[in-house]
């Protein structure tokens, strides 16, 4: 850092990359990235939310119907179809 407050960087390639400010201004564009970074994340999972409900309610049926089948298998072989029926 001079003494106009002006930062030589080097990238990889060895170029050199002269910015002026102090570190408040890139500490704002940072929080400022950050906050579009989590905005973006949040919208994701908004996407994907009704999605997830439409599964967790999908497994739930299979699961009743799962065990009404098993119940009626039971019941044949206990009595037969006729016995279930009345």
């Amino acid at each position: 850092m001079d003494q106009r407050r002006e930062v030589d960087q080097f990238d990889d390639a060895g170029a050199a990359d002269e910015r002026v400010g102090g570190s408040a201004a890139g500490a704002g564009a940072e929080r400022q990235q950050r906050t579009e970074t989590f905005a973006r994340v949040g919208e994701h999972v908004a996407d994907h939310w009704a999605y997830f409900r439409f599964e967790r309610e999908f497994l739930r049926c299979e699961k009743l119907l799962e065990r009404r089948e098993v119940s009626f298998k039971a019941g044949v072989q206990r009595g037969g179809h006729a016995a279930m029926c009345g």
